[in-house]
């Protein structure tokens, strides 16, 4: 019986059908900005019968890509994410981590990669490890639930976002992350903005900055993990 949940978003795999569209204007969800994204808060089930595709008519930094598996509240441990372009080329696929869904009640519904690859204009397949699992439902065309994030291509041919040294008291750990503690999460910012805005914050004591520019605010300075292209800061540190 399909389950009906608070969702996030999912991503795309190769089946017999493709559901073509377009990248489009930049779309709210979540507190997160997309530019290209499927998912709606409907019923779902397991098993698209579809794979979605996107078009990029300019070639961008693809930063983000996530994926949803409700997988009747269990969630299932993140495998991995990758694309397909319209000559057969794959990108990826790479090792998603795995994040709590509906309202952080189920572990690892939401898979997430930070790829930061430069991709060409054209079109898209969204390929995931774990097509069981995956959520989808009509409303969505029978695809899974997909949503992309991306930078512009600067004319140096890499991104636009430039970080910097930052005017901040605490030292900047690269490929570093503050695990736990997350209170608040901003996108689209850049490590400097990012350590700004945990500055400006009485209740934040630690951030972590993401590729892709997402930002967490943490309440709290807990362990320091390896993450790659991770940046982290904690106030005092």
């Amino acid at each position: 019986m399909p389950h009906k949940k608070k969702l996030f978003l999912g991503t795309l795999i190769i089946v017999s059908i493709l559901v073509a569209t377009s990248v489009h204007a930049d779309v709210n969800l979540n507190g997160l900005t997309y530019q290209w994204a499927n998912w709606n808060t409907g019923a779902v089930s397991n098993n698209p019968l579809a794979s979605p595709t996107f078009t990029l008519d300019k070639s961008v930094i693809l930063t983000y890509i996530d994926t949803y598996h409700w997988n009747n509240g269990r969630g299932v441990k993140p495998g991995k994410i990758g694309l397909i372009d319209g000559s057969g080329k794959r990108y990826g696929p790479w090792q998603a981590v795995g994040l709590a869904g509906q309202g952080g009640t189920v572990p690892d519904a939401l898979w997430v990669v930070r790829p930061n690859e430069k991709l060409p204009a054209g079109t898209y397949i969204v390929t995931d490890s774990s097509p069981e699992t995956w959520s989808f439902n009509s409303k969505s065309g029978n695809a899974g639930f997909a949503g992309i994030q991306y930078k512009p291509v600067d004319s140096n041919g890499g991104t636009q976002e430039k970080n910097g040294d930052c005017d901040t008291s605490m030292t900047l750990k690269k490929g570093k992350e503050y695990s736990g503690g997350d209170y608040d999460e901003i996108s689209d910012t850049t490590t400097c903005e990012c350590a700004q805005k945990c500055e400006d914050d009485d209740n934040c004591k630690a951030f972590t900055w993401m590729e892709g520019g997402m930002c967490w605010l943490k309440d709290g300075i807990n362990k320091l993990i390896d993450y790659t292209g991770a940046v982290s800061g904690a106030k005092g540190k």
